[in-house]
């Protein structure tokens, strides 16, 4: 027989709906970029599963960018209150 216990955590502040977030303190927790990071990280997650998967040096390589370049996108996203000076940011050479 197996026994299933569900138990709370409690901080006794309650969190109100919110989330700490880089660099823009606390953001409401369906704020739109909450779902954007959580996108790109599942999607940055897909690319290193095929990458170890791959064999072939020139596919490795562009997935490799593709991942680099996915890693920027989040700390974009995070970042996005940040003074535009403060972190790189994806530019208009990546999209192109």
């Amino acid at each position: 027989m197996i026994l299933l216990v569900k138990m709370g955590v409690y901080t006794k502040v309650g969190d109100h709906g919110k989330t700490a977030f880089f660099g823009c303190g606390m953001i409401q927790k369906d704020d739109p970029r909450i779902e954007a990071l959580g996108a790109v990280d599942e999607l940055n997650s897909i690319v290193g599963v095929t990458l170890s998967m791959v064999g072939d040096k020139g596919l490795s390589e562009v997935l490799t960018k593709i991942q680099h370049d996915l890693f920027q996108v989040g700390a974009d996203i995070a970042g996005s209150s940040l003074e535009k000076k403060a972190l790189p940011r994806i530019t208009q050479a990546h999209i192109q």
